[in-house]
Parts: C-alpha cells; sequence; structure tokens
C-alpha cells in the first residue's frame, strides 16, 4: 500500500516535467521555425543580390523581409536568450543579432544609383558573416 501511495504522489511530478518539457519542445520548433524562415529570406537577398539586372530597389525589399524574419525570430528568441544557461547559444544569438545590424545599415546605406554590381561589392562580406552566424544558431539549438 505504501508503494502505491508513494507512486501517487509522484504523478504530479512526472506529469509536471512532461508540460514542461513539451513546452521547452514547443518553443525550440517555433525557433527553429522562425529560423528557416530567416534563412529563407536571407537566400532571396543573396540570388536577388547576384542577379546583375536587379534593381537596388528590389534588394532594399529583399533585405525588408529579412528584418521582418529577423525580428520575428528576435521575438520569439528574447525569452529564451534571457532564460539561455548556454554560454554558445548567447553568443551564436549576439553574433547573428550584430552581423544583421550591420547588412540591414549596409543594404539601407546604399546610394539610390547604385549598380547591382556595386551593391553585391558593398554587401558580400555582411551576406556571408549573417549566413554563418545564422547556421551557428542553428547548430546551438540543434534545429534540423
Amino acid at each position: 500500500m505504501k508503494r502505491f501511495d508513494f507512486g501517487l504522489a509522484l504523478l504530479p511530478l512526472v506529469l509536471a516535467t512532461g508540460c514542461v518539457i513539451g513546452t521547452v519542445r514547443g518553443k525550440q520548433a517555433e525557433l527553429c521555425s522562425n529560423l528557416a524562415t530567416l534563412n529563407r529570406a536571407i537566400a532571396a537577398l543573396n540570388q536577388i543580390a547576384s542577379i546583375s539586372t536587379s534593381p537596388v530597389d528590389a534588394l532594399r525589399q529583399a533585405e525588408e523581409r529579412v528584418s521582418q524574419a529577423y525580428r520575428e525570430f528576435r521575438n520569439t528568441a528574447k525569452d529564451d536568450a534571457q532564460e539561455a544557461k548556454d554560454a554558445d547559444l548567447e553568443k551564436a544569438y549576439k553574433n547573428l543579432e550584430k552581423a544583421y545590424e550591420d547588412l540591414d545599415k549596409k543594404v539601407k546605406d546604399l546610394p539610390d544609383k547604385s549598380t547591382m554590381a556595386q551593391a553585391r561589392a558593398v554587401i558580400s562580406e555582411n551576406l556571408t558573416t549573417t549566413e554563418s552566424a545564422l547556421v551557428q544558431v542553428k547548430s546551438s539549438l540543434r534545429c534540423q
């Protein structure tokens, strides 16, 4: 009989642990989904930047989609970053934030009369840095 009482006493703990694990997995899935959206937006920006006939305005529009995707990811990651005890994950978040901000500034600062070749020369390093930072976050979050 005591064994049965002990089992009942543990039941709330087991259920609570299951809820916490489910919440953590749900949060990670949301982070990974938002990260995938950001990755697609960066890939589209990179593709537009590689087409020499694209106007610089198309590049700015694509960068706006990157900004929107980054804001969604950042809002989802904000709570996670504050709770993160993983130094590598915190560093990955900060690297992505800096890379995104640098890319955003470079695209916004492009002169209106820039050719796509000139624009590409200005932002190519920032694109590469942002893509690398994104891979670092993806790896730290263990996204597939």
